[in-house]
């Protein structure tokens, strides 16, 4: 039975969506004579002549209908006036470019439009056109029969000039026979080709009953069969037709393009004003792309064709939706421009009329929740603002909603089993997913909430921002729209892939039309062997790229070790041509020609569940991790950590297998592989532990070197792949998204509703033979009723005392209050904490035993925003003991709720963190004597540079100074040798002079928050601790006079500080064991947004069992006499706290090295 029942619904949906005619019908097509179709004569691109044919949309169209239904026409054409004046005397059966209108109905059927197009306002540049007001008085040139006549006669003292054609208004409006005429806003595109220049689109027409024309097909309606055969043919034609036609004719059209049409006023507000644009990050709608430096996604263009009509000067400001609706509303951005409607955001906003809508999945792990239904008492995370919070408050609930601050926290909330399912919009969900490479999670669509429109909110402050949004949102042609939405979600894209081939690209396809890829068995999800056949991520990437672009791809399963794949690519190419995808590097660009990175992973550390914890990757020192045999994290982790061991696999699958069945082993690798294979093979051992501090590794396209026009077909198919067939491909390898090829939901509801029938008859026919048996069993169970009752009310009274003292345990005052901020119930310790009983502070507030009345106000004023805001909220504030009169600390956690009648509670649980608070300030106490020892110590090393730095010029200023009395008193002294030895004693007095300006600038530049160039902060370091160094022979070696100026914002003598700690560190320890040709390397690197600091001596390194401990304070390895141990403590908090940075230390073969990396 359900094989049947299957193939017959498997007909029905394959054969309804076939054009089939009736009998009747057949007969009409067969039989009759042509059509007689009328169109407009000069119409472009609709309907017009060229070279004695007729061509345009229109007659494709027509065409396209004629080759479907069998229908043959006979077309004529004629001007507007002429060709309705023959369709109302039923001359012609059909009448193209007709609108409609209500009144048109009582002759004729419509079809759908087949094009809407803005009502245009034409001058000659003479007159400005304001809106309908500047129309008064005006001689105005339209279409003779145009429905738009009735319009313009309420305008007042308007001139009405009927004319036969395009040309004809055009002709009069360029001779100044009227004022200005109004036509659709092709007619721009017409007075170009016929080189008017002097007519210009000035406006759109501004009317409450119509603002674009509107082009379909009339059928007379007496004949009722040609209506129908007309109407089905025309219903069928394909949005993919459609569009093609559009392109042929609309698209390709450069002067396509209309303005909003802006008052005087709303044009002055867009020169004066730059607009605040809120952007949040909820691909692929709308975000930052980071690399374009740009906004992108569906949205973003819709909103930059609104910008580029209205001339709207914008800032971006990038954040979560929850932080930009808050600095919405306090007036720090003017345009949400991605804002679902929610009628309570009305009371702060404008909206726009909507442009799109987007539906709402649910997303879950363990259990398949089919609808909202299935929610009710479950926990569903929704991010912060959403207008769905409140649509399911009012339709569900009994849902618990957790709100979050963005999809990735509810993402981890739903994989971590903390609440039931999250609830978003598919398209994000499924993006998030696919680059996070999650597999757990599974999406349903649900029919209980309707579709969420999408709007431009602005400030309701500025209603002219609204207006002109508004405007430039209408000003949006229906074709615009179209090929935005189709760039983004449509498989048939505008754009053709011949337009983007090179002529080498062109001629590499005739050369090479089959190209052979290398796919590894094993590499799940992206490459691998399934059922006999290439499967995978990336293997449906490469196919759909090289479909775009034209040439045929076939797939070798093969598992040559990396290194032998790549010498076959180059030197051999039998086998296969090129592989699917590779991870790029300096070595192979070389080698091979590469394309986009068109997939990239997290590379983590995978670990047994049962390990140790595993923290980052110093954690593996000593310890075996396995690796994939040639791959280049054998190269990347023998480098960066030499300590670990490493062993290989023979392949990813392998690796993982060895790790599930052994806890001492550890696999750094792709995380989607990873979390693949522990799906699919059942690998329940493995977990993900961390981060491998790797970052994300891209998959790119390679080729030979000597086909570089491989790589880049294939980049260039995959920019045509649209978002929609990402999301298509993603999900079939990163979903498990449930899919129904059948849809069972009719035979299911029927078949329930034949049970219900037969349930009910039977229930019908014993109901009478029931009803004596049911009063004697009433009565019976009345009688136990009343039983149970008296129990119930013994058991409530003992619950309710048992509940009263568990409160009365606590050391923590509890409290409800209702909205009088009165107490409704409080335990003991609250008693206690105001010196009298729980019964004397029932139906009172704090003030009748709180004089201070600050104090009481603020609890007052508290309990009242939290009843507005009915959300719950932690409170830190003071309470006074009133028996001791001591102030009491408190982290309260105010609940707002109401009770079985409906009032309005509030629970108060009010935690005494007095104690902890006493604590925190004898910290800080402790810190400051730390830091105030650190500033005595360095002060101490100061006074040393500066002995240093002064003895040796001193020394030679004594020296000259007794030298000259000594040729004096000998009668030797000449004026020469008087005035050279003069200048050395004012040459080294300037030294000595510097070296003072050099040590007060350190000391005075602590305070002072500037940007500097990091070199110059480093080399005040070194000029303070030079002399000193050079006096213990340590030769100090530095790069920093040969890389470009770094730029950086900090605190000027701090980083100063903490470098001399570390250098003096060194000179220590290379005094202290007597090293041979002792040195210091101050190195200095920029990486990407962040500067790097090395600082290695060649003292022999730290003791490995205390190297985790030397940022500790008073830890020394020194004699006391010789050091605090505070030095290398406060260069780790300047670096870590004032500085935002990190500092860490490892052993190298020479000695200690300490890494400084700060943000730039």
């Amino acid at each position: 039975m359900k094989i049947v029942l299957l193939f017959f619904f498997l007909f029905v949906s394959i054969f309804a969506k076939e054009l089939s005619f009736t009998n009747e019908e057949i007969e009409f097509i067969k039989n009759h004579k042509p059509i007689k179709i009328a169109s407009i004569k000069s119409y472009i691109p609709f309907s017009y002549e060229k070279n004695n044919n007729k061509i345009g949309l229109t007659h494709d169209l027509l065409d396209l209908i004629s080759k479907k239904s069998g229908l043959k026409f006979e077309k004529t054409n004629g001007s507007w006036s002429t060709i309705f004046k023959k369709f109302k005397n039923k001359e012609v059966d059909i009448i193209s470019e007709i609108s409609y209108k209500k009144d048109r109905e009582e002759y004729a059927v419509f079809t759908e439009p087949y094009y809407e197009v803005p009502i245009g306002v034409f001058t000659n540049g003479l007159i400005k056109y304001e809106g309908k007001k500047s129309l008064e008085g005006k001689r105005i040139g339209i279409l003779k029969g145009s429905f738009f006549i009735q319009i313009l006669k309420e305008i007042k003292d308007v001139e009405i000039v009927e004319l036969e054609s395009e040309k004809e208004k055009l002709f009069y409006l360029l001779n100044n026979q009227v004022d200005l005429i109004i036509s659709n806003a092709m007619t721009e595109n017409y007075t170009y080709n016929l080189m008017y220049k002097d007519v210009k689109l000035s406006g759109f027409f501004e009317n409450e009953q119509i603002s674009k024309e509107d082009l379909r097909f009339g059928i007379q309606k007496e004949n009722k069969i040609l209506s129908s055969i007309f109407l089905k043919t025309f219903n069928s034609i394909s949005l993919t037709e459609m569009i093609q036609l559009k392109k042929d004719w609309i698209y390709s059209n450069k002067n396509l393009h209309t303005k909003a049409y802006l008052t005087i006023e709303e044009k002055n507000f867009i020169e004066d004003n730059v607009i605040k644009i809120g952007i949040e990050s909820s691909k692929p709608y709308i975000f930052f792309n980071e690399k374009q430096n740009d906004i992108d996604g569906f949205y973003s263009d819709i909103l930059k064709l609104v910008l580029e009509k209205t001339g709207l000067k914008v800032e971006y400001v990038k954040d979560s939706w929850h932080n930009l609706l808050t600095d919405f509303k306090k007036g720090k951005i003017d345009l949400l421009p991605a804002t679902f409607y929610d009628k309570k955001r009305e009371d702060f906003g404008l909206y726009t009329k909507e442009y799109y809508k987007v539906k709402e999945y649910i997303y879950t792990k363990l259990l398949n929740y089919k609808d909202l239904t299935n929610l009710n008492n479950k926990k569903v995370a929704i991010v912060k603002g959403y207008a769905t919070i409140n649509k399911l408050k009012k339709k569900f609930p009994n849902i618990q909603i957790v709100e979050t601050d963005s999809l990735a926290q509810s993402v981890s909330l739903a994989l971590n089993e903390k609440v039931d399912a999250l609830i978003d919009y598919h398209l994000v969900v499924e993006n998030f997913l696919f680059e996070n490479a999650i597999l757990d999670l599974k999406g349903t669509p649900q029919d209980y909430l309707n579709a969420t429109s999408v709007h431009y909110f602005s400030k309701k402050e500025q209603p002219i921002l609204n207006s002109i949004l508004q405007k430039g949102l209408d000003s949006i042609l229906k074709e615009e729209r179209t090929k935005l939405y189709n760039n983004w979600f449509s498989a048939n894209s505008i754009l053709s892939s011949q337009n983007l081939k090179t002529i080498k690209e062109k001629k590499f396809i005739q050369n090479h039309p089959l190209i052979k890829f290398r796919v590894r068995p094993n590499r799940a999800p992206y490459e691998f062997e399934k059922d006999g056949k290439a499967a995978g991520l990336a293997v449906d990437y490469v196919r759909e790229s090289a479909k775009k672009m034209g040439f045929e791809v076939e797939f070798v399963v093969n598992n040559d070790p990396v290194k032998d794949a790549f010498y076959h690519i180059n030197n051999v190419r039998e086998k296969y041509d090129t592989l699917v995808f590779t991870v790029k590097n300096p070595d192979r660009e070389k080698e091979f020609s590469f394309g986009i990175d068109f997939l990239s992973y997290p590379l983590m550390i995978i670990t047994h569940k049962d390990a140790n914890y595993v923290g980052s990757m110093s954690s593996l020192n000593n310890k075996t991790v396995v690796l994939e045999e040639g791959f280049l994290t054998n190269k990347w982790i023998k480098r960066d950590y030499p300590k670990i061991n490493i062993i290989n696999a023979k392949d990813t699958k392998s690796a993982l297998e060895m790790v599930n069945s052994n806890k001492d082993l550890t696999y750094i690798g792709n995380l989607g592989v990873a979390n693949y294979l522990r799906v699919h093979d059942k690998l329940e051992n493995i977990k993900i532990s961390a981060p491998s501090g790797y970052g994300d590794v891209n998959f790119s396209f390679i080729a030979p070197k000597e086909w570089p026009e491989l790589a880049s077909l294939l980049s260039k198919g995959f920019k045509q792949i649209a978002p929609t067939e990402h999301i298509k491909i993603q999900q079939k390898w990163f979903s498990i998204q449930e899919v129904r090829n059948t849809d069972y939901s009719l035979i299911f509801k029927t078949s329930i509703i034949l049970f219900l029938i037969i349930i009910w008859i039977l229930w019908w026919n014993r109901k009478l033979s029931k009803e004596k048996d049911k009063t004697k069993t009433a009565l019976k169970e009345l009688q136990k009723a009343k039983g149970l009752l008296e129990e119930k009310n013994k058991e409530v009274l003992i619950s309710q005392q048992f509940l009263e003292s568990v409160l009365d345990e606590s050391p923590n005052p509890i409290i409800i209050k209702d909205h009088n901020n009165k107490f409704v119930l409080v335990n003991e310790a609250l008693a206690k904490l105001y010196n009298t009983t729980k019964e004397n502070l029932i139906g009172k507030d704090d003030s009748s035993f709180i004089d201070d009345k600050e104090m009481t106000n603020f609890y007052k004023e508290n309990v009242k925003n939290i009843f507005d805001s009915g959300k719950s909220q932690i409170v830190y504030e003071d309470s006074k003991d009133l028996k001791t009169g001591e102030i009491r600390n408190f982290m309260s956690i105010k609940k707002p709720f109401k009770d079985t009648n409906g009032n309005q509670l509030i629970l108060v649980i009010a935690n005494d963190i007095t104690e902890i608070k006493k604590l925190e300030a004898e910290k800080l106490k402790n810190q400051e004597l730390i830091f105030q020892q650190s500033k005595t110590a360095s002060m101490g090393e100061m006074i040393g540079n500066i002995a240093h730095q002064w003895r040796q010029p001193l020394s030679i200023i004594s020296t000259a100074s007794t030298g000259l009395v000594i040729e004096k008193e000998l009668g030797v002294l000449d004026d020469n040798k008087l005035i050279d030895t003069l200048k050395t004693i004012n040459e080294y007095t300037q030294h000595l002079s510097n070296t003072i300006e050099t040590f007060r600038d350190y000391i005075k530049d602590t305070k002072e928050f500037k940007e500097v160039i990091l070199q110059d902060r480093i080399k005040v370091a070194i000029n303070i601790v030079n002399a000193s160094f050079s006096s213990n022979f340590i030769v100090i070696k530095t790069n920093i006079e040969t890389i470009e100026p770094i730029k950086i914002k900090l605190v000027l003598g701090e980083l100063s500080e903490a470098l001399i700690n570390i250098l003096n560190n060194s000179k220590d320890v290379l005094k202290e064991r007597k090293i041979k040709s002792p040195w210091v390397d101050v190195q200095l690197k920029k990486q990407s947004n962040k500067a790097m600091i090395t600082i290695e001596d060649n003292g022999g390194g730290v003791d490995e069992e205390i190297i985790e401990r030397i940022f500790e304070p008073y830890f020394t390895t020194k004699h006391q006499s010789q050091g605090t141990g505070l030095g290398l403590h406060m260069s780790y908090k300047i670096i870590t706290e004032s500085l935002k940075g990190s500092i860490y230390v490892k052993n190298t073969s020479n000695g200690a090295k300490f890494f400084i990396e700060l943000p730039l």
